[in-house]
């Protein structure tokens, strides 16, 4: 067989499984979900597509009768080859309608990857599936629901993302979506705890990846706890808690997953601890477990324990009660030692445990013969086949919320090491950066920043002036100051706000203040832009150096009254990295060491104004302070005291102030 023969034998054979094909792709564009005006125009398509193949698959059939009986060729490729290109055609005429199949497909059972995202979502009109205790399901009568009536319109959540500035993290270094986990609401309930962990405790954090990654998390938006927290107690007080809830949230709502109930602020609540279990997402909506105690949760699958002790880990961000973990040997040890607050959860085998014991406790059970819920590392599926996106943090996030990376900050007496000299008055300095204030601003441009760039070129700025002319590679920027956390601000952005800071800053005494990046696309100011919190912590240890008090008062009372409100008070986005790099947990130290040291002094000088003013000031940086709280009682007790020994008859005409509490 010569060349020619075997080329038009793989023709032919291919040629052959098209023909055969175009039938299955007919019949699929038929029953693709299409709008009913265009419904004739379809049909008439397809009719035609229809004659097309018969007449292709009479001439081809003819082709091969006419080749096989010349015996010197049986085979040629030019003819086949036509009739593959007709073949061809009719694919393409139908591809439109197998896509839309493909879609309707999906939408009766979702994909492992990600939700497939829609414009709405109608009512259904069949019964959902009710998911018991015991595993069984059960089919209610077809009626409207009310929860599934108000979900008509957007099926986006309300509490999405928010929209990417540039490239996909990951590309260029970042910190790729699948760092932080999947699942809206259980990332943002994750990234609320840590934010709530990280303003009552002073720790700083000891790896650069981990602060990348809670620089990311704490951009997450905010959870729905208020939402979760008032269901449960709603659902509680119409007696529909008693036992294992299947809850959905979406559009700022829930509801029963069997459309027998919808969240209502207006009705009745009671108090209920319970535990939230995030299962995953559909189409926009997320799927929950509410566990009171009393109740089961039955599991399956080889990621029920991990789901399980992501739902621990955020607990207590929703309020609904502190999870204890308990196995079931020391069960009655966690409940005679329980807090008020806490929720006993017990995990494993639950078969062997008394009722009386089960009542005051959470139990999961794992593995389960008839579980409410198969968990795999990407799917959830319920009882009736629905298949959900399974919500999972990941591996880093878990080590944030366990505090694996948290290192107790030590407060530094070291003098500030800086080339420009930072112990003048403050309107001596070229471009000064003023973070201690409710909005961050640049004192001392040479002109305005332009229009649309000023926060980010303020955030910039800010973070380049804290790092005292250390060089900060542009990725770096793109990554922490700039990006989201779903993507990298994209490296024309940078260029962009950098410009035109580069503008607005001028030239100084050292050239330029902000040269440009040059081939190695590392940035940095020059030391005559500097901010405001590194001029406090300067002068509060050129206060700790002084010997006369006089000196130690007027300098740490400068260094107090630099802060003109309270710290990012209008920020509602950006200055995440503030936090995450152990800023604003330095900032709160060294506030706090300079009042009390200033109070002290003041104090023993008969200075209560200047005690008061220390106290007034520091709170706004760290108002949960205890050493703060204790020093304002001294001030308001020396008050007091002074107030005690005036004359009767001065003290009558002296004006009244409110007592520090």
């Amino acid at each position: 067989m010569n060349g020619r023969a075997r080329v038009g034998l793989v023709e032919g054979a291919l040629v052959l499984g098209a023909v055969l094909l175009v039938p299955i792709a007919l019949l699929a564009a038929l029953h693709a979900p299409i709008d009913a005006g265009i419904g004739p125009v379809v049909l008439a398509l397809v009719l035609a597509a229809a004659v097309a193949w018969g007449v292709v698959t009479v001439g081809l059939a003819r082709l091969v009768l006419a080749q096989l009986g010349h015996g010197a060729a049986p085979t040629e490729s030019g003819p086949i080859a036509w009739a593959a290109v007709r073949v061809a055609a009719l694919i393409l005429v139908v591809a439109p309608f197998l896509e839309a199949s493909a879609q309707h497909a999906s939408a009766q059972r979702p994909p492992l990857a990600q939700p497939r995202s829609t414009s709405s979502i109608v009512a259904h009109t069949t019964a959902p599936a009710r998911v018991l205790d015991r595993g069984d399901v059960v089919r209610d009568e077809p009626t409207p629901a009310r929860g599934q009536a108000v979900r008509t319109g957007s099926a986006r959540s309300t509490h999405a993302p928010r929209r990417a500035r540039g490239g996909h993290r990951g590309q260029h270094g970042g910190v790729p979506p699948t760092t932080i986990g999947t699942g809206s609401i259980l990332v943002a309930l994750a990234a609320d705890l840590r934010r709530r962990s990280r303003m009552w405790r002073r720790v700083v954090l000891d790896d650069e990846a981990a602060i990348d990654v809670e620089t990311a998390l704490l951009g997450a938006p905010t959870a729905p706890t208020s939402l979760l927290a008032a269901a449960a107690r709603r659902l509680a007080a119409a007696g529909r808690l008693d036992d294992t809830a299947h809850v959905v949230v979406a559009d700022g709502t829930a509801w029963l997953d069997d459309g027998s109930w919808c969240f209502d602020p207006d009705d009745q609540a009671i108090d209920v601890r319970c535990l939230v279990v995030v299962l995953g997402e559909d189409r926009g909506e997320t799927h929950l477990a509410l566990v009171p105690r009393g109740a089961s949760l039955r599991l399956e699958g080889d990621g029920a324990a991990s789901v399980v002790a992501d739902a621990l880990r955020v607990a207590p961000a929703i309020g609904l009660g502190i999870p204890l973990r308990a196995e079931p040997a020391g069960l009655l040890h966690a409940l005679a030692t329980r807090g008020d607050d806490d929720l006993v959860v017990v995990v494993g085998e639950c078969e062997s445990m008394t009722p009386t014991l089960l009542e005051h406790c959470v139990c999961v059970a794992m593995p389960s013969p008839a579980p409410h819920v198969t968990v795999t590392a990407s799917t959830a599926t319920l009882p009736d086949g629905r298949m959900l996106v399974r919500s999972s943090l990941a591996a880093i996030v878990r080590e944030l919320l366990d505090g694996r990376h948290d290192r107790r900050f030590t407060p530094s007496v070291t003098p500030v090491a800086n080339e420009h000299d930072l112990f003048v008055p403050i309107e001596d300095h070229g471009t000064v950066v003023r973070l201690l204030t409710a909005v961050p601003r640049v004192d001392g441009l040479v002109e305005p920043l332009a229009t649309g760039r000023e926060r980010r070129a303020v955030e910039l700025v800010a973070y380049l002036a804290l790092r005292a002319g250390e060089p900060v590679t542009g990725e770096r920027l793109r990554v922490r100051v700039l990006g989201t956390t779903s993507s990298d601000a994209a490296a024309k952005t940078l260029f962009n706000v950098a410009s035109s800071l580069r503008r607005a800053l001028g030239d100084g005494p050292f050239g330029p203040r902000l040269p440009p990046a040059g081939r190695l696309g590392h940035y940095a100011v020059a030391p005559d832009v500097v901010c405001d919190v590194a001029i406090l912590e300067a002068w509060v240890t050129r206060a700790r150096a002084c010997e006369e008090p006089d000196e130690q008062m007027a300098w740490l009372r400068a260094a107090l009254e630099l802060i003109d409100g309270e710290p990012f008070a209008t920020v509602l986005e950006g200055y995440d990295w503030f936090l995450t790099e152990g800023h604003l947990t330095r900032l709160q130290a060294v506030c706090e060491d300079a009042a009390c040291e200033l109070v002290d002094l003041a104090l023993d000088h008969g200075l209560i104004a200047l005690a008061r003013l220390a106290v007034d000031r520091a709170l706004l940086v760290d108002p949960y302070a205890d050493r703060l709280a204790a020093a304002a009682a001294r001030v308001a007790a020396a008050r007091q005291a002074s107030f005690a020994a005036i004359d009767p008859a001065v003290r009558s005409t002296a004006p009244s102030a409110p007592v520090i509490s």
